[in-house]
């Protein structure tokens, strides 16, 4: 049976041109070298070397052997070498919502990076429904959805509650809801949960809007409400990372009237220690921002 000691004994032997040379080199005795040799020509049912004189001249059959395993040989070593620098990663693909990127997340990013060694994390940033989708295709390892996530491939762990804030022109900031139906409601996708719960408020709240637009660019909204054209939502996650410019806006606090839980979920069946490790670091990192409030 070939073995890898066996072969590199062989290049051994053919590097340094003699079995004397090259027991030294592997830190062994000349006869135990020759006789792994000869024990690998039987198992190659071929001559590797002629032997005249105490001399080892390579067969063509040992040419050729020799040179079909020496970029074995290297690349072996060459991942050895990786593995013991610390260079060879897994790679893990998340995908988060592009709200959770910009503010929960993106404050995070770096920093995993840099204390989960041996992980290599690429971030993609979509909806809740691409992101699920996304997943159940193997495009994805892991991903931070809306919840609670109900589904019999897929395995989940809360991680946070986002509140959402009411964002209205200034102008409007001391009027009754009602009024806000004089205004355009500029709208989340209408596949993801947060629609339906904004939707819900406010129909509770009687606020019938003359026109909604659908758009899943928060820039769009803020610039959109700035101007006076309309109202929206916003996360609180948003609200407190200062990305936009929120001035001539009235922002007001609902009160976790409109809250949205986020969970991390992963298929099942390929659940592994880099997610674990992943998910866990966010979610000390998260009790710790919570903490620190």
């Amino acid at each position: 049976m070939l073995s890898l000691n066996k072969i590199k004994f062989f290049c051994g032997v053919v590097e340094n041109e003699t079995i004397a040379a090259a027991a030294k080199i592997f830190h062994t005795v000349p006869s135990n070298l020759s006789l792994r040799i000869q024990d690998l020509e039987r198992d190659l049912g071929v001559d590797l070397f002629y032997r005249e004189n105490k001399k080892l001249l390579l067969t063509p059959q040992g040419r050729l052997f020799y040179k079909k395993v020496k970029p074995l040989l290297s690349e072996l070593s060459e991942l050895e070498n990786s593995y013991k620098a610390g260079s060879v990663f897994s790679h893990l693909r998340l995908g988060v919502p592009d709200f959770a990127l910009m503010s929960i997340i993106s404050s995070q990013v770096e920093s995993i990076r840099r204390d989960i060694t041996g992980i290599k994390i690429e971030i993609q940033s979509q909806d809740s429904y691409c992101l699920e989708q996304m997943l159940m295709s193997g495009d994805l390892d892991l991903i931070l959805m809306e919840g609670p996530v109900v589904h019999p491939l897929l395995d989940a762990k809360f991680f946070c509650d986002q509140d959402f804030f009411l964002i209205t022109p200034e102008c409007f900031a001391g009027s009754e809801l009602h009024a806000l139906s004089e205004l355009d409601y500029y709208s989340f996708n209408g596949s993801c949960s947060i629609s339906a719960l904004t939707l819900s408020w406010m129909e509770n709240n009687g606020i019938t809007p003359s026109y909604t637009l659908q758009t899943d660019n928060y820039a769009t909204r803020v610039n959109s409400v700035r101007g006076g054209e309309g109202f929206s939502f916003l996360p609180r996650s948003i609200i407190e990372s200062n990305i936009y410019d929120l001035s001539k806006i009235h922002v007001r606090d609902l009160h976790g009237q409109i809250r949205q839980s986020l969970y991390f979920a992963w298929r099942k069946k390929l659940f592994n220690m880099e997610i674990r490790d992943v998910v866990e670091y966010f979610m000390v990192r998260q009790y710790e921002a919570i903490s620190a409030f």
